[in-house]
C-alpha cells in the first residue's frame, strides 16, 4: 500500500511532463476508485492506498490513460518479478544461485528455468561454469544451448515431459542456458510454449521460470522480437506480459537498470527488489571505483583523442608509473597490469599493441577477434602467439598463459574495446590456499598454483565514454573481490576525464544505496537512492571543436540533408546510396563497420543502433577534417532494441566558413 505523497513523488520523479497541479493526480486517484481498480485503507490517520486484489497487469496493458497505467502498475503486486541489481563483478550469479536452489526445493511446482545471457560465448561458458560448481551439492539437469552443444530442442522437450510426470525424483531442475540471439530465443518461445500448453489443457504443474543476465541489455533486445510457432506469431512478451498463466518467476540480474524501469515495461513495474546480504568476507575484499582504496587520475578527453592516442599519452605522460615495479606487501616485485579500451577497429587494436612492445616495455594482450573467442599475445616484434579461449574461464586463461609464459618480467597491457565489458572477469583471485590444477591450452600443459596466487590488474584506461552503462560496465573490469589477494597492491588507478568519472562514481554509489532499502520495490528503492544523491554538473563544450551533433533528429535521411544544405559549405551536399542497409525491417548504417567491427555483408538486425549506444560513439568517429573522407555521418538510431520508429542523428563537420 502506497501514501498520495508516494505515489506523486514517485510519478513525478519519472515524468517531467507531469502537469504541475498539486491535485491532478488525486483527480485521477478518485477516478479509478470510482471505477473499482484502487481500494483504500487508513492507516495512523493516513489514507492508503492498493490495487483491487484481483487486478492483473496484463489488464493495466490495456488502458488508453498513460497516468492512470502509472498509477496501478505502482499499486499492483508484482508477485512474479525480482531485480538483483548489484555493481560489476559483485557475484551477482551467486544470488542467482540462492534464488535457483529454492525453486529446485519447491514440491508444489515442477520449474523448468530459462537463463538467458549476453550474446559472448566467453561469458557464457564463465556463467554456466559458476553455476555448474554452485550446484554440485544440489541435484539439477542443466541443459546448453549454443552452436557448441548436440542438445536439440526435442531432447529438452523430452526431457521436460519427463520431468513433469516423475514422482519419485528421477528427473531434477531443468536449467537451460541460452546465448541472447535469435536462433536460441525461438528455441526457447517453443518450449514456453510448450510448457503453457501443459498448464492450460492438462492443468499441469509444470511452470516456467526466466532470468535475464545482463537484463537491461539482453531483455529489450529479445521482448518484442516476433516468431511464428505452430501457425502463431508469440514474443517473449507473450511469456512474461500477456499471458502469464505458467510463468512462476522472471528475474532480472544487472549492474544498471537501463529502460527497464520504463513505463513500457509494466512486467517490471513494482517488482521486488532482491535484498541479500552479502557475505562480511565478501563486503570486505570488495572494491570498485568508489571504493575509498581507489584512486582516480582525471586527463581531459579532448576533440582530437581518440581511445587509442588518449591511452597512449597516459602511458607516455605517465611513464615512471607504468613501468617501475610493485612491491606488493608479500615482498613479490610485481610489475603493474593494465587494461585499457582502445578504438574499436581490429587494425588499431593491432597498432595499439605493436606500441606497446616497441622498445621492450610491455607485453600487450588483445582480446577482440573471432567474435571473442581468442587472444592475441604479443611478446615481441615477430612473436604473436593466438590462444583459444573456450573451455576456460577468461580470468583463469589469463592467469595460465601469464605463469606459463613467463609474462611477469615486465608490465602487461590487455587491450580492447567491445569484449572489455559485461560479465567477462579480468582478476583471477582464488579465495583459499588449497591447490589449484590448470590446463586451459593441452600442448603447454597443466599449471598447478597454490597459496592463493593470482593476477590482479592495477590501472584501468578508459578515456571518455558518454553512455553511464557502458562505462559503468568498462569500469568494472577493474572491480570485484580482491582485497585479499597476494597480488593486490592495495589501490587501484582509474584514468579517465572528470565527466566519465562523475557518471561512474554517481551510479555505483547509486546502487549500492538502493540496496539498502529493504522491503522497497526496484523502482522506489533507485528513485530514493538517486534522490539522495547530488547531479552532475554538465560541462560547456570546450571551444574549436569543430565536430558538431545537429540539435534536433529527423524523421527521414531526406530532412536531415535538408538541413545540412543550410549550413555553409554543405549547399550542395547529396546524398550516398550506400550508407545503410535494411536487416528484418531494421535500418542499419554502413559507416559504423568498425563500431560494429563486421564486414559490411556481416551486419545483422541485433546491430541497429540504441540511442544510449549512439551516444557512446566518439562524436568525430567517421568524420574527416582532412581534404578527403566523410564530411558527416547520419545515423539511424532506435530509443532502444524494443523500439520499431527509426530517428535520423546527424553529425558533421562545422567548415572554417561557418559562423554556427
Amino acid at each position: 500500500m502506497k501514501s498520495y505523497d508516494d505515489l506523486n513523488d514517485y510519478i513525478r520523479s519519472f515524468d517531467d511532463n507531469f502537469p504541475e497541479e498539486y491535485d491532478y493526480l488525486a483527480k485521477k486517484i478518485d477516478e479509478l476508485i470510482c471505477e473499482g481498480f484502487i481500494e483504500t485503507a487508513l492507516y495512523n490517520d493516513k489514507v492508503l492506498y492498493s490495487a483491487k486484489k484481483s487486478l492483473r497487469i496484463e489488464e493495466c496493458n490495456n488502458m488508453e490513460d498513460n497516468i492512470k497505467k502509472s498509477i496501478l502498475l505502482l499499486l499492483i503486486k508484482n508477485k512474479h518479478t525480482f531485480f538483483i541489481l548489484q555493481n560489476t563483478q559483485k557475484g551477482k550469479t551467486k544470488i542467482v544461485v540462492i534464488e535457483l536452489k529454492r525453486w529446485a526445493q519447491d514440491n508444489t511446482k515442477k520449474v523448468v528455468t530459462f537463463y538467458i545471457v549476453d550474446n559472448d560465448k566467453t561469458l557464457s561458458d564463465q556463467s554456466v561454469d559458476s553455476i555448474t560448481r554452485n550446484f554440485e551439492k544440489i541435484n539439477v539437469k542443466i541443459f546448453s544451448l549454443n552452436s557448441n552443444t548436440k542438445v536439440t530442442f526435442d531432447i529438452i522437450k523430452t526431457y521436460i515431459d519427463a520431468y513433469a510426470s516423475d514422482t519419485e525424483g528421477d528427473y531434477p531442475m531443468p536449467i537451460i542456458t541460452l546465448l541472447c540471439n535469435n536462433k536460441q530465443c525461438e528455441k526457447m518461445l517453443k518450449l514456453l510454449a510448450h510448457i503453457e500448453k501443459k498448464v492450460s489443457v492438462n492443468n499441469s504443474q509444470l511452470r516456467y521460470a526466466m532470468i535475464w543476465d545482463e537484463a537491461d541489455k539482453t531483455y529489450p533486445q529479445l521482448r518484442d522480437k516476433p516468431f511464428t510457432i505452430n501457425n502463431t506469431t508469440i514474443t517473449c512478451k507473450t511469456f512474461t506480459v500477456e499471458n502469464t498463466i505458467a510463468l512462476y518467476r522472471l528475474g532480472f540480474v544487472t549492474a544498471t537498470d537501463g529502460n527497464l524501469l520504463d513505463e513500457d515495461y509494466p512486467e517490471c513495474s513494482n517488482a521486488s527488489l532482491y535484498n541479500v546480504e552479502i557475505s562480511p568476507e565478501d563486503q570486505k575484499n570488495y572494491r570498485a571505483l568508489h571504493h575509498e582504496e581507489s584512486i582516480t587520475h582525471i586527463m581531459p578527453f579532448t576533440s582530437k583523442h581518440t581511445h587509442n592516442s588518449y591511452a597512449i599519452d597516459i602511458l607516455e605522460n605517465n611513464k615512471e608509473h607504468f613501468t617501475t615495479p610493485i612491491v606488493l606487501p608479500t615482498g613479490e616485485i610485481y610489475y603493474r597490469k593494465i587494461i585499457a579500451i582502445s578504438n574499436h577497429r581490429t587494425k588499431d587494436m593491432d597498432e595499439f599493441a605493436k606500441y606497446c612492445i616497441s622498445n621492450n616495455n610491455y607485453y600487450a594482450i588483445v582480446f577482440n577477434g573471432n567474435s571473442g573467442t581468442s587472444i592475441k599475445i604479443y611478446s615481441y616484434e615477430n612473436d604473436i602467439r593466438v590462444y583459444k579461449t573456450k573451455g576456460c574461464k577468461f580470468n583463469e586463461l589469463l592467469y595460465y598463459l601469464y605463469k606459463k609464459l613467463n609474462l611477469n618480467d615486465k608490465p602487461i597491457i590487455i587491450i580492447g574495446s567491445k569484449k572489455i565489458d559485461r560479465g567477462v572477469g579480468f582478476h583471477y583471485c582464488p579465495n583459499n590456499d588449497d591447490e589449484i590444477v590448470i590446463e586451459c591450452v593441452p600442448k603447454l600443459g597443466k599449471l598447478i598454483s597454490k597459496n592463493r596466487d593470482g593476477l590482479v590488474w592495477s590501472d584501468i584506461i578508459l578515456g571518455r565514454i558518454d553512455n553511464i552503462a557502458s562505462a559503468s560496465q568498462k569500469s568494472g573490469r577493474g572491480s570485484g573481490n580482491i582485497g585479499n589477494s597476494p597480488q593486490y597492491s592495495g589501490k587501484t588507478n582509474y584514468w579517465m576525464d572528470e565527466e566519465t568519472e562523475q557518471k561512474i562514481r554517481r551510479h555505483n554509489t547509486m546502487v549500492d544505496k538502493s540496496n539498502t532499502f529493504i522491503g522497497y520495490s526496484i523502482g522506489m528503492a533507485v528513485n530514493e537512492a538517486k534522490n539522495n544523491l547530488p547531479e552532475i554538473k554538465a560541462k560547456e563544450p570546450k571551444k574549436g571543436n569543430n565536430i558538431v551533433e545537429a540539435p534536433v533528429s529527423f524523421k527521414t535521411p531526406k530532412q536531415a540533408l535538408d538541413y545540412l544544405k543550410t549550413i555553409p559549405g554543405y549547399e550542395n551536399i547529396k546524398k550516398e546510396a550506400s550508407a545503410f542497409i535494411e536487416k528484418e525491417g531494421y535500418i542499419i548504417s554502413t559507416r559504423l563497420n568498425a563500431h560494429y567491427n563486421k564486414k559490411k555483408e556481416e551486419l545483422e538486425a541485433n546491430d541497429r543502433l540504441t540511442f544510449d549506444i549512439f551516444k557512446s560513439i566518439p562524436l568525430g568517429m567517421c568524420i574527416s577534417a582532412g581534404e578527403v573522407g566523410n564530411k558527416y555521418v547520419l545515423y539511424p538510431v532506435y530509443k532502444d532494441m524494443s523500439d520499431k520508429t527509426v530517428m535520423y542523428y546527424l553529425r558533421y563537420y562545422k567548415k572554417s566558413n561557418s559562423s554556427e
